[in-house]
């Protein structure tokens, strides 16, 4: 009785003993390990929804400048290449070709109901002589202002280079005017990351058939 006593006494010990220091070490090894995963994971949700909050920007800024180009054009009519601003409606200077490409464009616009002389044109990317760097840009203006409205922000759309292939018969002549439209340039998705992006469209002036 007394050595089965003892032997309680002894198990009773030994179970109420602490964890040993490799015990530990292996615990708070797993633990750590645990978290950085889920850090990384954190951190790289983050990173993706800001990613595409930025792509939202972007392509909410292009849409606005295109659907306003395109509103306008496919109303308007005259589609001027070289011009004094503000045009005339007489048919002079009219695009003469739709091979050769341009990066401004003038017509009458009669999305407000009212005939009313447009420019749709595009501001090269400069850099000053400070080393100061301005994107490039889509800009527009309506008579009988002679002041600009910038259509992109120049924080996130970098515009490279717009190509407008304008077709502009006289009135009458037979052929449909439009405008081939091509636009190239830089996205600023978040602070670090750039991405290019080309876009292109085909306007066809809108001619009621009554």
């Amino acid at each position: 009785m007394k050595y089965i006593s003892s032997l309680k006494r002894n198990k009773s010990k030994y179970s109420e003993r602490g964890f040993t220091l490799i015990e530990m070490l292996v615990s708070v090894g797993l633990f750590s390990v645990v978290m950085l995963v889920s850090v990384a994971a954190i951190l790289s949700i983050i990173g993706n929804n800001k990613k595409a909050q930025g792509i939202n920007n972007v392509v909410n800024n292009l849409n606005f400048a295109i659907e306003s180009m395109v509103r306008d054009m496919k109303t308007g009519y005259l589609y001027k290449c070289s011009y004094s601003w503000p045009i005339s409606q007489g048919i002079d200077n009219l695009c003469p070709s739709s091979t050769s490409p341009v990066d401004k464009v003038a017509f009458v616009s009669t999305l407000s109901g009212t005939p009313t002389a447009v420019e749709y044109s595009f501001v090269a990317p400069t850099t000053d002589g400070s080393g100061v760097y301005t994107p490039g840009h889509i800009v527009k203006r309506t008579a009988p202002s002679n002041n600009f409205v910038d259509l992109t922000s120049s924080s996130d759309v970098d515009i490279q280079s717009i190509k407008m292939y304008v077709s502009s018969p006289a009135p009458g002549a037979g052929t449909q005017p439009g405008i081939f439209l091509i636009i190239s340039g830089k996205a600023n998705i978040l602070e670090n990351e750039v991405t290019e992006f080309g876009l292109q469209t085909f306007i066809s002036q809108r001619i009621l058939n009554l």
